[in-house]
């Protein structure tokens, strides 16, 4: 792919996010977004497939744009000097400010993914999508538990809290404009450093707290 076909398809991927967004998964029809682009639909179907090749494609760039927002901001929290702890905080923060900043690109994502369905009838980006998802925060809470920060809980439960709750702040933040959402993640970090952190290094953090706030000066 050529520096200006590859330029050309993120055009065309950025139109559909905005027809997408004031139409909805039905009405983003190819000649719809030809026309928000100024473009040809025959353009359009030189880049994609199809309809679904497009509203996949969009689906794995918006994803892709994530993974290296997150991994531009926060790597090091991933990288193997870092804590369970700290790769969880850096998950959830990282997460919510991409959404933040890209509301509609991601609020699109949902919307496809909540009605765009294979030739078998399923969802495109159900219970298996999901199921990757999962499997990379389960691996965290593993760790976690594994290295003694976290307590004994299940992980892919646990997994599917964040994940419920990183979906919900898409539509919070769709809905209200005016959301505080640096007020939301530290709420959402502090919720889940609660549900997950181990009483045993729970009491060590207090117990240095209390040492250092008795000492002589």
């Amino acid at each position: 792919m050529t520096v200006t076909e590859a330029a050309r398809r993120a055009q065309i991927l950025a139109h559909t996010v905005e027809v997408v967004a004031v139409h909805g998964y039905a009405g983003a029809s190819l000649n719809r977004i030809a026309a928000h682009a100024g473009i040809s639909k025959g353009l359009i179907s030189y880049h994609f497939a199809g309809k679904a090749d497009l509203l996949e494609a969009l689906v794995h760039d918006v994803f892709a744009r994530g993974g290296e927002y997150v991994m531009s901001r926060y790597g090091e929290a991933f990288g193997p000097d870092g804590t369970a702890a700290g790769a969880l905080r850096a998950y959830l923060e990282g997460n919510l400010a991409f959404i933040a900043e890209h509301p509609r690109d991601v609020g699109a994502v949902v919307e496809i993914g909540r009605n765009h369905r294979g030739g078998d009838g399923a969802l495109v980006f159900g219970a298996a999508w999901e199921e990757t998802l999962l499997g990379l925060l389960a691996q965290i809470f593993e760790a976690g538990q594994a290295a003694g920060e976290f307590r004994d809980f299940d992980p892919r439960v646990m997994a599917i809290a964040v994940r419920r709750v990183i979906d919900g702040f898409t539509f919070q933040v769709m809905a209200d404009p005016d959301l505080d959402t640096a007020a939301y993640t530290a709420e959402v970090t502090a919720l889940f450093d609660h549900a997950t952190r181990h009483p045993g290094a729970e009491r060590a953090e207090t117990d240095t707290t209390t040492a250092q706030e008795t000492e002589p000066s």
